[in-house]
């Protein structure tokens, strides 16, 4: 992104952390890393969030028909299996894919950040950080171990959501 630095996130990191030894309180870091992140990403709940997002009816029919309405024939030993159905999952490689788990993931994200029960960490210039996203990993910063109980709670409701 324009303006921006690859290592900004590793700085922002180390400042948070830094600063939390100084306070000596309970603040929690946790990295959350999705599992077969692309392979997760559910089709009906992609197509909800991008309704949701307003997104038109022909775009999203579009990306079901990409992304989901594929078959896959399997070569074994020189001979083509009979065709099936993908049915779930977003391509490694292609450039749309991305952008389309960001997209299923952004609900999530937007959940911790406006929960007001979770107030992350607050920076000596009272900048709130609550999370940090890049690609399939996601760094959650926690007032207390209290919020640890609610994001678990966050993250069931999502992983019964979106398959993630």
């Amino acid at each position: 992104m324009k303006g921006s630095f690859i290592a900004d996130n590793g700085l922002v990191l180390s400042t948070v952390m830094d600063h939390c030894k100084a306070e000596d309180g309970q603040q929690v870091g946790i990295m959350l890393d999705f599992e077969k992140a692309y392979d997760r990403v559910n089709p009906d709940y992609l197509a909800m969030v991008l309704r949701q997002m307003g997104f038109s009816p022909s775009f999203i029919k579009i990306i079901d028909s990409l992304f989901f309405e594929t078959r896959i024939h399997l070569n074994i030993n020189g001979h083509i299996a009979p065709s099936i159905a993908q049915g779930r999952g977003l391509r490694q490689g292609d450039p749309l894919s991305p952008l389309l788990f960001n997209i299923a993931l952004e609900p999530l994200l937007q959940t911790v950040m406006n929960r007001p029960d979770l107030k992350g960490i607050s920076t000596l210039t009272a900048i709130k950080i609550a999370l940090m996203a890049y690609a399939d990993d996601v760094l959650l910063f926690l007032n207390n171990k209290q919020e640890w109980q609610r994001i678990q709670v966050i993250l069931k409701l999502y992983e019964a959501a979106s398959n993630g």
